[in-house]
């Protein structure tokens, strides 16, 4: 898993790091079943935007935003310290 995509900057939590197991709660938290797969393909599996998009009959742009809001809650959970 490519974590240090989804490390934007030093104002993270140390604390959510230690492990990971803190980023698989936050990914478990996601309520849409779809996100979750987008997540993996994009993140575990490297695929492109456009790969995921042909493969579960969505556009890139609709994965490109569910992305952005994934990313978005995955940032907000390590604020929190979760």
């Amino acid at each position: 898993m490519r974590r240090a995509d989804l490390l934007p900057d030093e104002s993270w939590s140390e604390d959510s790091l230690i492990n990971g197991l803190t980023l698989e709660e936050l990914i478990d938290s996601l309520s849409d079943p779809l996100d979750r797969e987008i997540f993996d393909r994009y993140y575990s599996k490297d695929e492109s935007q456009a790969e995921i998009g042909q493969n579960m009959g969505i556009t890139q742009q609709a994965v490109a935003k569910r992305l952005k809001k994934i990313e978005g809650h995955l940032q907000e959970g390590f604020k929190r310290g979760k």
